[in-house]
């Protein structure tokens, strides 16, 4: 979790501890050996440490308002390089009790201000080092209405994302929240995915065809192959607004969990909002649309005689599968448009205008790993996930899914040793 500055820092462990229900005070405070800039402060609960008695019996004793009780609670920051503040240390356990008071004031403000509230927040997110607290401040927010997007099955959702980080620091989650304050977006990756994409990030899959093909589940996620060719897990998402927005937010939150590496490509889907959010979040990363999408979706634009025309199926395959260099591939295009009469077919100059992020010819020599469509990568749940998987099964599913991995990662490990797992 990051912050541009250190007020930002001292604005949110104030917000949270508001509405936690207790107060803070700047505690240690550290600075450069070369300038005597701060480097890293540290905010701690009021209740922190112990009064010292005097020694002196006359010596006058303030009265302090809030008395001290050896409450560890804590939040350190640090600068970074870069000039962002990090968190590199977080502390949630109080003990003693919280004023639920001070918890539900900031709940009984305006509802705009509620709702940026819980935008803001979450932004940071759940991740290594957060220590699930993102849970007690936003949570107490979040409507879970059976008119939300998710219904009750909202604090279901958020039960079981603070029980995994309960049990594993490093699991990342973050959510987004609606207008409604109702849960909008999931987003989550553990620990095995947050590793393996630091093995295996180069090309990464964004793979929506569970939430395309009619699921009952918005379900899309992050996906790759490792040095098996095998599909690895980067991370999941439940997106339900699927709005340019969403998608930045979506992308964002996920590259952030990742330690923020950019990929050298990403595979999606033909998609515009989808586009324009991976242009804005990566900007270094090239972006290929899924081969198979694109021509499913041109079989559903084109004309019923096109499609039925075995011809034209033919000479559409020559030109962008046959042809090795731009110019060559420009030309066939040109002369397949003409054939067929396709100058002025709106989506036939649509894929033309997309041409560089789906022609293998205008690819150049970016990094794909091999990868052209999804379906080569969302073999990874296959048995776990699909169309009657409900919103109660899609975690479980994908806790099997990545244990699935693990065993065959293992057999093709063993394999050359003439050994078999139990």
């Amino acid at each position: 979790m990051e912050f541009d500055n250190e007020e930002d820092a001292r604005g949110f462990y104030f917000d949270y501890a508001r509405r936690v229900g207790f107060t803070i005070r700047i505690d240690k405070v550290r600075r450069s050996m070369r300038d005597r800039a701060i480097i890293a402060r540290q905010y701690v609960c009021s209740k922190e440490g112990f009064c010292v008695s005097r020694r002196l019996a006359h010596e006058y004793k303030r009265q302090r308002t809030v008395k001290r009780e050896g409450c560890m609670a804590r939040m350190m920051v640090k600068r970074e390089k870069s000039g962002k503040w990090v968190v590199s240390s977080f502390i949630k356990e109080h003990n003693h009790e919280l004023v639920v008071a001070a918890r539900d004031e900031c709940c009984l403000q305006s509802r705009k201000h509620r709702c940026c509230a819980t935008r803001k927040s979450s932004k940071v997110g759940c991740g290594e080092g957060s220590n699930g607290f993102y849970g007690r401040d936003v949570m107490s927010c979040i409507e879970t209405s059976p008119q939300g997007t998710f219904g009750r099955e909202a604090q279901k959702i958020l039960d079981y994302f603070r029980g995994k980080q309960a049990k594993d620091q490093t699991f990342f989650y973050d959510v987004q929240l609606d207008d409604n304050r109702c849960l909008s977006n999931v987003i989550w990756a553990d620990e095995r995915s947050r590793r393996d994409y630091g093995y295996f990030g180069d090309v990464v899959v964004f793979d929506t065809t569970y939430k395309m093909n009619g699921y009952q589940v918005p379900f899309a996620s992050f996906m790759g192959v490792n040095h098996h060719r095998q599909p690895v897990l980067f991370g999941c998402v439940l997106i339900v607004d699927q709005s340019e927005a969403s998608y930045v937010w979506m992308f964002k939150t996920w590259l952030s969990a990742m330690q923020g590496r950019h990929p050298i490509s990403m595979i999606t889907v033909q998609d515009r909002a989808i586009q324009s959010a991976a242009a804005q979040v990566f900007p270094r990363t090239r972006l290929r649309f899924c081969l198979a999408h694109v021509l499913k979706r041109l079989w559903e634009h084109l004309p019923p005689m096109f499609v039925m025309q075995e011809n034209f199926r033919e000479d559409f395959n020559k030109c962008i599968n046959q042809t090795d260099t731009v110019d060559e591939f420009e030309m066939n295009w040109r002369s397949l448009a003409d054939r067929y009469a396709l100058r002025n077919n709106e989506w036939f100059q649509t894929l033309h205008r997309d041409r560089q992020q789906w022609v293998p010819a205008c690819l150049g020599n970016t990094f794909f790993a091999e990868l052209y469509m999804t379906h080569q990568v969302n073999t990874f749940f296959d048995g776990y996930v699909n169309s009657q998987t409900t919103l109660k099964m899609i975690f479980k599913q994908v806790e099997r899914a990545l244990e699935g991995q693990v065993k065959r990662k293992l057999k093709k490990i063993l394999r050359p040793l003439k050994l078999h797992l139990s």
